[in-house]
Order: C-alpha cells, then sequence, then structure tokens
C-alpha cells in the first residue's frame, strides 16, 4: 500500500464531500476559530452554517512547504482538533508512507510530486468529509469540516459522475487513474465495462457514458 492507492481507493468520498460543500456554500464568507475548532459560513442570503473543523493541515507562502495538522505546534490548538488527521498518520506508520509520516513536506514535488490538494483530497476521502481551504496572508490553512452540514444527495448522474471525476483529475495527482475510477464507480454502485480505449460507466437509471483513457490515464469523456 502506497500513498497513490489510498488516494486512488478513498477517492470517490472526496469527489462527492467536496462537491456537496459547493453545492451547499454557493457564494460565501467563511470565519475560521481553530482555537475553538469551528468554522463559521456566511452564505449569500445572511444565514449562517457553523460547523465543527479539524485541522488537516498548513501551506506556507514563505517556505512553500506543507505542515500536516498533527505536527503543528501552535499554542492554543487542542490535540482534540487533530485528533481525525492522527488517523493518516497512524495509516502511514503502519504502510510506511513516508508522505504521511513527515512532519513538514517541501511542495516542490519532491516526494512524488505531491502538493497540498493531494494531501486535502487524501483526508477528504479517507476522514470521509469535506476540506476547506482558509488562505490568509502568510499561507493556507486546510480543515476538515463536518460532513453533519451536508444536505442528503439523491443518485447522481452518469454524466454528472463524469464531471465530477474529471474536475478531480485536474486538482490531484492520482497516477493510477483507472484504480480510482473503479472505486468511484464502485462507491455508487454504477456497472463499469472496459472498451478498447475507453470505461463506459452506466449509472442506476440506465444512463451511460463514456470515459476515455489512454494508457491509464483519463482523456474526456462523452455521452454513450
Amino acid at each position: 500500500m502506497n500513498f497513490d492507492d489510498l488516494l486512488c481507493d478513498s477517492i470517490g468520498l472526496a469527489i462527492d464531500n467536496q462537491s456537496r460543500l459547493n453545492d451547499l456554500l454557493g457564494k460565501y464568507d467563511w470565519n475560521l476559530k481553530m482555537h475553538d475548532g469551528i468554522i463559521t459560513f456566511t452564505l449569500a442570503d445572511g444565514s449562517l452554517i457553523e460547523a465543527p473543523a479539524q485541522l488537516v493541515g498548513t501551506k506556507s507562502y514563505h517556505s512553500e512547504t506543507w505542515r500536516w495538522g498533527w505536527a503543528n505546534e501552535e499554542e492554543g490548538i487542542a490535540e482534540k482538533y487533530k485528533a481525525a488527521i492522527e488517523r493518516l498518520r497512524t495509516i502511514g506508520e503502519r504502510e510506511q508512507i513516508e508522505a504521511l509520516t513527515t512532519p513538514q513536506l517541501a511542495l516542490d514535488g519532491s516526494i512524488s510530486g505531491l502538493n497540498e490538494w493531494d494531501y486535502t483530497m487524501l483526508a477528504a476521502g479517507f476522514l470521509d468529509g469535506p476540506v476547506h481551504r482558509c488562505p490568509h496572508e502568510d499561507g493556507e490553512v486546510f480543515v476538515l469540516v463536518d460532513k453533519s452540514i451536508l444536505p442528503a444527495e439523491e443518485s447522481i448522474s452518469a454524466t454528472c459522475f463524469a464531471e465530477r471525476f474529471e474536475k478531480c483529475t485536474r486538482i490531484a495527482c492520482i497516477l493510477q487513474q483507472d484504480r480510482a475510477l473503479h472505486a468511484y464507480a464502485s462507491l455508487h454502485c454504477f456497472g463499469i465495462e472496459f472498451r478498447k480505449d475507453r470505461f463506459r460507466i452506466t449509472d442506476r437509471r440506465g444512463q451511460k457514458v463514456d470515459l476515455l483513457f489512454n494508457n491509464a490515464i483519463y482523456r474526456s469523456y462523452k455521452e454513450a
């Protein structure tokens, strides 16, 4: 088991969690109180959504580095607000995955070309909750938002499935994109069939969409 294996197998939950959070918030403002483990979203209509938040990690603009939340020593951030991300470190220690056990990582591609979005998308999937990016003057804070705020979602269509998967391949560095596709299709109980240079996805309503691949790398999709 390596980092990409974990990312591929959990990417489906990450895709859906992020998409549902984006749909919920629309245009909004946010206020993070990390010392209290709370993030508040102010929606366009003025309504407020408050949710528990766990620290995933931080990005520094000055050093171009990523620091895992479990390694953050800022005074006032209680250990209970780092508990979720500690689970990823435990997996990293068990599977000997350097990117999960190194407190601070350079964002220059020195470890398999990984960046902050690879780390946060893994968190969003493996820990099953959307991640919110909170930029500030010196960098960015990424927090895991309690998914209890997300509205229920009916079964998505094959087209929506393809759109979400395509967006994800642009954000995260997924080396085994065919494996990730299978995991995502399995999450939604969609049919998947390989046809020469493409995978045909069939949703629960029978709608079909073809995702074109080249040597296990996703290229584009079209309705079948």
